[in-house]
């Protein structure tokens, strides 16, 4: 199991578009699911910061994209309340 440094490291490179990152936490381990405190995943944060490549490695890597955060908002709701409809064509 990976630690939280590392769980964190996978939120920010998600939230941040950062790719290699989310790449290199997800080989290292890191469980696709990891939430933050307010119970985001790295799909949530992908999603709503507009990195579509992010939010399809995250799928891939068989992260839940209909799993709620604490607001039991969807990945696919804050992509389309920040206008990302990138991140809502991903298949």
């Amino acid at each position: 199991m990976a630690g939280n440094a590392t769980v964190n490291t996978m939120l920010r490179a998600a939230e941040t578009g950062d790719l290699a990152a989310v790449k290199a936490t997800i080989a290292d381990g890191v469980d696709v699911m990891a939430k933050d405190g307010a119970k985001n995943t790295a799909i949530h944060l992908a999603a709503y910061r507009g990195y579509p490549d992010v939010v399809k490695l995250m799928i891939e890597n068989n992260a839940d994209p209909t799993v709620g955060n604490e607001n039991n908002d969807l990945p696919s709701h804050l992509a389309a309340l920040a206008n990302h409809i990138s991140c809502l064509q991903v298949s």
